[in-house]
């Protein structure tokens, strides 16, 4: 399935999106949120696999294909995630998110900030803490280049570094500073719509038992499932998989997504 792009005028400034583009259908829409120094197009495998259903991915404001300032506070970048849903699917009643890593953090603020939006979450290698901010904001805000060989020392793949690279020091040091301030447990204990929490078990950022203290907070039903053999990036490394699961998500949702009467602004 080809994906093509759009350019989403918000309030935070453009946001290019990937958008597969779907027949008329009912099924709640699926917006993908990439983690911390991330881009859209880590996303672009599970787009093309999921079903014929209305999905995207967006790049966060300085990410990516964005020149938008980027944005510092988890709660800024839920509203900006909102909006860009908004002006994607105006008349959508409830929507899906899928979140990794920083973006289930968002992903989970969003939650909190509009319930009667959200269908259900998908999170992605999201745990209890954002370890990798505590750990790395300050470097990353006084030399990126040392964050940088710190993380390859750490074992960092090569593609994520050079993604890190892309994306720029400004971006990443707001990143991790927005994950640094946020506490997921206090956002899990608002969030009642149903959510999936998929993690790998080989996960160093979100390690299974990480995610499981996530899930027994979230106040709505959820389920935890580990993927054997993968790291911190199901949606690249196990990308099937990944959009079977959110295909399970979605459907569990039912056909009453859509609301004419009624637009998201």
């Amino acid at each position: 399935m080809r994906l093509v792009t759009r350019r989403l005028e918000t309030s935070f400034g453009v946001l290019p999106a990937r958008v597969r583009e779907a027949r008329a259908t009912a099924h709640a829409p699926v917006l993908c949120l990439h983690g911390a120094g991330g881009m859209a197009r880590n996303f672009g495998s599970v787009l093309r696999r999921l079903d014929d259903g209305p999905a995207a991915a967006i790049d966060m404001p300085g990410r990516g294909r964005s020149t938008a300032a980027p944005l510092e506070t988890v709660e800024q970048l839920a509203r900006c995630a909102l909006e860009a849903a908004g002006e994607l699917w105006p008349h959508a009643r409830t929507i899906v998110l899928v979140g990794h890593s920083l973006g289930g953090a968002v992903a989970l603020e969003a939650a909190r900030l509009e319930p009667e939006r959200l269908g259900a979450l998908v999170l992605l290698g999201t745990g209890a803490r954002l370890s990798l901010a505590a750990r790395h904001a300050a470097l990353a805000r006084r030399d990126f280049d040392a964050l940088l060989r710190q993380l390859e020392a750490d074992g960092t793949p090569p593609v994520t570094l050079a993604q890190l690279r892309e994306v720029g020091p400004a971006a990443v040091a707001a990143d991790l500073s927005a994950a640094e301030r946020f506490d997921p447990l206090a956002a899990a204990r608002h969030c009642r719509c149903p959510a999936l929490l998929l993690t790998g078990a080989q996960d160093p950022v979100a390690p299974p038992e990480a995610v499981r203290e996530l899930a027994a907070a979230l106040a709505g039903p959820c389920e935890v499932q580990v993927l054997p053999g993968v790291a911190h990036l199901p949606m690249v490394e196990r990308p099937a998989e990944t959009a079977r699961a959110i295909e399970r998500v979605r459907a569990s949702l039912g056909t009453s997504a859509r609301a004419p009467e009624r637009r998201w602004r």
